[in-house]
């Protein structure tokens, strides 16, 4: 087994012993390096990336060597497979990247800490290729990111925890990642104080102040210090304004680059605010969150359309991180003009958004945002569109659903979102051909939409049907290739065509995990299916020590896996905790995965439990 080491430099190991063969050829292993790292990369883009200076064909023969290169040199004929596109095979070659990207899919934080040991291709570069310069530039940015958000995520559990030590060493590797951050030094001195390390906390506050003198020529930052001041005099918690003005302050090195960085840290301290989630970092007390401080109403009304607009920029590139950033500057846009009703509709869209967290606090502040634009517009269509999720998955009302669906259509019959709504609506339901219809009319009004497509596809195949289904993957493969959710459409396509292989690459694509619809839960069925019960029981141990660790797994994904075992009491346990779950889509009326579970008696009751008709 090979292994590609892409953090910290390039090199290739064999067994764990460092490996020559490619030592000749720096763009092979460079070429090696983008496979990991991307997972799935169409020919002409590596042309494009290692080769732009040559012409197409030179380009081609080039690459065509290389690659020979690479299989004469392991010995391999499939190390990269794929024709249009090529992958590594991790049958015979594996990677640092590669295990960090799975970790962070995974939410398995400590793992994708210890595999990220460096800057990624540190000191890699290439002769003449602007293009591949950029694209380095822009993976080692989002890699570095996601290593940040892992720390933090680590270090508010062990907060949570009231591990004070353990939070302290993570939030110092955070402040590593970007030393000018205040927000970051901020966490880092109340975990300091809160470890009993007053000192400490001083001294790095003092650090922080010489980082922004000598790197940015700045001066102390005025919340940092207030916040060093308090640790010294052991005065009250700071009020969140303060801790919200570091964000106000250069919040690191990229900040030269991107400056809406400052924004969207801003927003991020007010969303974490308005939540309660920066309590544990503004006191060791639990009170209740603060508010964020009004400035005069004019300056907020202007400050909060400029967010919104900001926001809906984020929106339409459907990618999750630009989907967390907008929610962000929509919180802050909120918070400072309660009555601008794009704004709360917006934000409760993010709200109800698939995501890889516990949907019941989420549907529940959608639920609210929905109830304040109705009290501001009962003719809102896009709030009641709302309140007909909410109903469905939340409150578990299907006839109050029924009823926002039919004001909704009353004042616009052509709203694309609320005929969408309905559909899951219907699904609830079990009523798998009544919601064709309005899936089409949704489809028709916004033809170019992909998730339309996308979940076209998936009624298609639970109706039996995956020649349609095939029609409308196409579609959406067509208008933007790497949409997440067509992907994991193809993954159910080749599911129920027994092509598992298939299958776990499409549910694997990078990003079907991010959207909250299973992706684990599927592989794992896939794998089962597919005879490899091993590591599908390996998958749930994951999931169930992901449980154990504080993040979010909902009870459905690890009932599919042991639907695909064939484990019926499992599964149908699993299932049961539904009943106390709220916000979920659920689907057990509809989905033909849940048919091996349908006749159970237990199943059943589960469903009158559910307020699911039968």
């Amino acid at each position: 087994m090979f292994f590609l080491r892409t953090f910290g430099g390039l090199s290739l190991e064999q067994d764990g012993r460092p490996l020559d063969e490619l030592t000749g050829n720096r763009k092979a292993l460079i070429l090696l390096a983008i496979l990991a790292a991307d997972e799935v990369v169409g020919r002409d883009r590596l042309l494009a990336l290692l080769w732009p200076e040559s012409d197409t064909e030179r380009a081609r023969g080039s690459l065509r060597q290389a690659l020979h290169w690479i299989r004469q040199a392991l010995g391999e004929s499939d190390v990269v497979s794929g024709t249009a596109e090529l992958r590594l095979n991790p049958l015979h070659i594996t990677s640092d990247v590669g295990a960090f990207l799975y970790a962070v899919r995974t939410h398995d934080a400590t793992t994708a800490i210890d595999a990220y040991r460096g800057t990624f291709l540190d000191a890699v570069h290439t002769s003449n290729t602007v293009e591949f310069e950029q694209w380095l530039d822009h993976r080692r940015g989002e890699l570095r990111q996601l290593y940040a958000t892992q720390l933090e995520q680590l270090a508010e559990r062990a907060e949570a925890k009231e591990d004070f030590a353990a939070a302290v060493a993570l939030w110092r590797k955070r402040q590593d990642v970007d030393p000018a951050n205040g927000i970051v030094a901020a966490r880092l001195i109340r975990a300091l104080d809160a470890a009993g390390e007053r000192a400490a906390a001083l001294r790095h506050a003092q650090l922080h102040a010489s980082v922004l003198k000598d790197e940015f020529e700045l001066p102390p930052d005025p919340a940092v210090a207030a916040l060093a001041e308090e640790v010294r005099t052991r005065e009250p918690p700071l009020h969140s304004k303060t801790i919200e003005r570091i964000a106000m302050r250069v919040p690191g090195p990229r900040m030269r680059r991107h400056p809406a960085t400052g924004l969207l840290a801003v927003a991020a301290v007010i969303v974490l605010v308005i939540a309660g989630g920066l309590t544990a970092a503004a006191s060791r007390s639990r009170g209740a969150p603060r508010s964020v401080a009004a400035t005069p109403a004019s300056q907020d009304k202007a400050r909060a359309l400029e967010y919104l607009v900001k926001a809906q920029q984020l929106l339409q590139r459907h990618e999750v991180q630009a989907t967390i950033d907008a929610k962000t500057y929509l919180a802050q846009a909120v918070a400072l003009d309660p009555e601008l009703i794009d704004a709360q509709l917006a934000l409760a869209r993010t709200e109800l958004s698939p995501a890889l967290t516990d949907p019941e606090p989420r549907v529940a502040r959608a639920k609210t945002a929905a109830e304040r634009v109705l009290a501001l517009d009962s003719t809102n269509v896009a709030a009641h569109t709302m309140m007909v999720m909410v109903k469905t998955i939340y409150d578990r009302d299907l006839p109050a659903a029924e009823r926002h669906y039919r004001r909704g259509y009353a004042v616009d019959p052509s709203d694309a979102g609320l005929h969408n709504a309905y559909t899951m609506l219907l699904l609830t339901r079990g009523q798998i051909e009544e919601s064709l219809r309005p899936m089409q009319r949704a489809y028709e009004l916004r033809p170019a939409a992909l998730s339309n497509l996308a979940y076209l596809a998936v009624r298609y195949l639970m109706l039996g049907k995956p020649e349609q289904a095939q029609l409308y993957i196409d579609q959406s493969l067509a208008l933007d290739s790497a949409f997440f959710m067509t992907h994991w459409a193809f993954g159910r396509l080749h599911l129920a065509q027994g092509k598992y292989d298939d299958a776990l690459r499409e549910f694997a694509y990078p990003g079907t995990d991010l959207g909250g619809i299973g992706q684990q839960a599927f592989i794992g069925y896939t794998l089962a299916r597919a005879g490899r019960t091993a590591e599908a029981r390996a998958l749930i141990a994951r999931l169930l020590e992901q449980r154990r660790s504080g993040g979010y797994v909902s009870p459905v994904d690890i009932a599919i896996v042991y639907i695909g075992l064939g484990d019926r009491d499992q599964a149908l346990d699993w299932l049961g905790q539904l009943v106390d779950k709220r916000g979920q889509r659920i689907f057990l009326k509809a989905d033909p995965i849940f048919d091996p579970v349908r006749a159970d008696a237990r199943f059943t009751r589960l469903l009158a439990a559910l307020n699911l008709p039968s």
